[in-house]
């Protein structure tokens, strides 16, 4: 999906799925939630525009199913199933 290779979307899965405690909650909105993933230094954005992390953040939410809202938050979207 996108221009993002494989690995990147690997790496990314990987560590949302590594998450636990409040780390896993990231606020609500692409672009608040990609400045927060910036800020973490994520090896696997390394690079990347501060616009290509929000890109990946739709990805993520509309395309590839790995993040979801959750109380106006956005977090991994195996998280979600602890809520439901």
């Amino acid at each position: 999906v996108g221009t993002y290779c494989p690995e990147m979307w690997a790496l990314a899965e990987a560590y949302f799925q590594s998450l636990e405690g409040d780390e896993k909650w990231f606020p609500g909105g692409r672009y608040a939630c990609a400045k927060a993933m910036v800020a973490r230094r994520l090896p696997f954005l390394e690079g990347m525009a501060l616009g290509e992390v929000c890109h990946i953040v739709q990805l993520g939410l509309s395309q590839r199913d790995i993040l979801g809202y959750l109380d106006g938050s956005i977090v991994p979207l195996h998280h979600l199933e602890d809520y439901v």
